[in-house]
């Protein structure tokens, strides 16, 4: 596996989550305001940029968010219903990060991850596979390798709402 030829950068005001143009977060929910700090530790800790934005109108509308390589940036949208769902997603995509600069690392999350998929009897292959078939239906087209990734980060995602799995992590 190779590495990311960019070395990152860290910003001159710090790794942070921010709020996008246009949006004011003191008209947001209690739980959006919630989780936009809570993103803001995310962001320290993980040494990446988060931006929160408004997806309605854009070509991500259909999308919780996505993971920027080339600014080294998750970007969730603010819509995003359910509890916890800013930070599901910014969880979803940090594996991305983790993917782009630090292949060996991203080995090993998701061989633990894997593990535990199987230790559930999930298969594995299937999941892959139904992310190939998803991507064809938009009229895009996932490697094995993709998938599996998209495989991983939603694995990430799915163990962080789990209580249990938390606490075997800690």
């Amino acid at each position: 596996q190779k590495q990311s030829l960019v070395a990152k950068k860290k910003p001159k005001d710090g790794y942070r989550a921010r709020v996008g143009k246009g949006i004011d977060i003191n008209e947001a929910s209690e739980r959006v305001r919630a989780s936009v700090k809570a993103l803001d530790e995310v962001a320290k800790t993980l040494k990446i940029n988060i931006r929160v934005e408004n997806f309605k109108g854009t070509k991500y509308e259909n999308s919780n968010g996505y993971y920027n390589p080339s600014t080294n940036e998750i970007v969730v949208d603010i819509n995003a219903g359910g509890n916890g769902t800013l930070l599901y997603t910014a969880s979803h995509e940090s594996v991305h990060d983790v993917r782009e600069w630090s292949p060996t690392k991203f080995t090993v999350l998701a061989d633990f991850l894997m593990e535990k998929y199987a230790e559930k009897g999930v298969d594995i292959d299937a999941l892959i596979q139904i992310e190939i078939d998803k991507a064809a239906r938009h009229g895009a087209e996932l490697t094995y390798d993709q998938a599996y990734e998209e495989v991983v980060a939603q694995a990430m995602q799915r163990f962080l709402s789990d209580s249990n799995f938390i606490e075997r992590l800690a």
